[in-house]
């Protein structure tokens, strides 16, 4: 019995612990460290940390709102072909990676003394990617 119970302990621990950085969107965290205020009205599609230097998240928005965000934070567009520079897209689910086949894209990026972002908007899914790179704490 005692190790009926310690397995389905073992069990429950594991698999809850897969999933402790799957949609985890902490939407005050971006806005402090970016300065950028994510407008509302957003669906978030995957939010992943990695837990060692970032985090990234994939909002949806409708098109009616897709201006707004337009609108609400200052982009500059990328160059068709250029990439978007999103060191997580790696962390993402295959749906999320696609952002690459797409041609107009807009970016936010930017650093404070500790930390990075990098904001893209694809302007046909009206999807942002929202990443946020940690402090490095070895200096590198």
């Amino acid at each position: 019995m005692p190790k009926t119970i310690l397995l389905t302990i073992l069990t429950l621990v594991v698999f809850t612990s897969c999933n402790l950085t799957q949609d985890a969107f902490e939407k005050d965290y971006y806005q402090r460290i970016s300065g950028i205020k994510i407008p509302e009205g957003y669906k978030v599609l995957e939010s992943v940390d990695n837990g060692e230097f970032l985090t990234i998240t994939v909002l949806e928005f409708d098109k009616a709102e897709c201006k707004s965000v337009m609108d609400s934070i200052k982009f500059d567009l990328i160059p068709q072909g250029k990439n978007p520079n999103l060191i997580g897209l790696y962390l993402l689910d295959k749906e999320n990676e696609q952002i690459l086949k797409n041609k107009r894209l807009l970016r936010n990026w930017g650093q404070t003394d500790k930390n990075t972002w990098n904001y893209v908007l694809d302007t046909v899914s009206c999807r942002l990617y929202c990443e946020i790179g940690y402090p490095d704490p070895g200096g590198n």
